[in-house]
């Protein structure tokens, strides 16, 4: 027993403490070794965290006529998070409603993953009249989408209301 609860120790100085709120990577799954108290074998405890909120991914979706506004809340767009905005866009599209804008307005962050997302979106609605358009303030994502070429394949704005200008012409 003296072992496990070394082990709760070692868990309080690596994690600070569960109850405290600790952090660590988004939905990680995190493992530490800890020798059992009848023998010298290993098992291997897991952790989960769910890690700081600002590092996980919200959609908040707003309807304005036919145009459907989608505001990523949340610092990353990387693997953990761009399947469930793809599948959010997916569910809109099949409810024909084809004109999307992004708004990436807390976003921080932005991987490969996040990418191939945003190319997924586009071939989804590759129909007549679809339109996504990707409101981003940030400079590094708007950095990132101009070095991938991405701003030739989407329509980037600065502000909702530009976004909304863009869809009226």
């Amino acid at each position: 027993m003296s072992s496990t609860r070394g082990c709760q120790r070692n868990w309080r100085s690596l994690l600070v403490s569960a109850a405290s709120g600790s952090t660590c990577l988004p939905r990680c799954l995190t493992a530490w070794k800890c020798r059992y108290a009848s023998n010298n074998d290993y098992w291997y405890l897991f952790w989960y965290c769910p890690g700081d909120d600002s590092l996980s991914m919200k959609f908040n979706i707003e309807t304005r006529g036919d145009i459907t506004v989608i505001k990523l809340q949340g610092a990353r767009l990387d693997a953990n998070t761009s399947r469930e905005l793809k599948k959010l866009v997916e569910e809109r599209a099949m409810k024909r409603q084809d004109k999307v804008i992004l708004d990436f307005e807390s976003v921080k962050f932005l991987d490969s993953s996040g990418l191939g997302v945003l190319v997924s979106i586009m071939k989804f609605l590759r129909a007549p009249g679809a339109l996504v358009i990707c409101q981003i303030n940030d400079r590094t994502i708007q950095d990132i989408l101009r070095l991938t070429r991405m701003d030739q394949v989407f329509t980037i704005t600065e502000t909702r209301e530009k976004a909304l200008q863009l869809f009226s012409q």
